[in-house]
């Protein structure tokens, strides 16, 4: 900050990844809080200057990616799951085979697969749960006409 209180662009130096973290922290404000609702307008101003004039070069085309969704919604706004899920296409997306790790490319689509599973697995749960309790429920109606 200068003198005035206000965000200075030579501190950050065009940083996407200090300016994306600060964008995200802004989001965690209360209301009333200026200093974080003014960072969110500085960094978000800046993010998308940086858009822009993307080149590649500069910002990789990865971090333009995050950039460009977390403009949209920030990440912790997202189903966690979602994100998860585009990180992992990411990395396919714009690594070589020579570059990826594949061992961390299968733990991490081992790991997304499997709690997929288990979420698959609760909702049939839940669904045969609900199930009986609607045939219970009708039974008893059923046996209250009959009375």
């Amino acid at each position: 900050l200068d003198q005035g209180g206000k965000f200075r662009q030579e501190i950050i130096g065009g940083d996407a990844r200090a300016l994306l973290s600060l964008y995200e922290a802004s989001y965690l404000s209360v209301p009333g809080e200026t200093l974080l609702d003014e960072a969110k307008s500085f960094a978000r101003r800046h993010l998308q200057s940086i858009i822009a004039a993307a080149d590649d070069k500069v910002i990789g085309p990865m971090l333009a990616n995050q950039v460009k969704r977390t403009l949209e919604l920030p990440s912790h706004w997202r189903l966690q799951r979602s994100q998860v899920r585009w990180h992992i296409e990411q990395y396919c997306n714009q690594y070589s085979e020579e570059i990826m790790d594949p061992a961390l490319l299968r733990f991490a689509m081992l790991d997304y697969n499997t709690v997929q599973f288990l979420y698959q697995s609760e909702l049939d749960e839940l669904n045969r749960y609900n199930s009986s309790i609607l045939i219970s429920l009708t039974e008893s109606q059923k046996s209250k006409r009959e009375n």
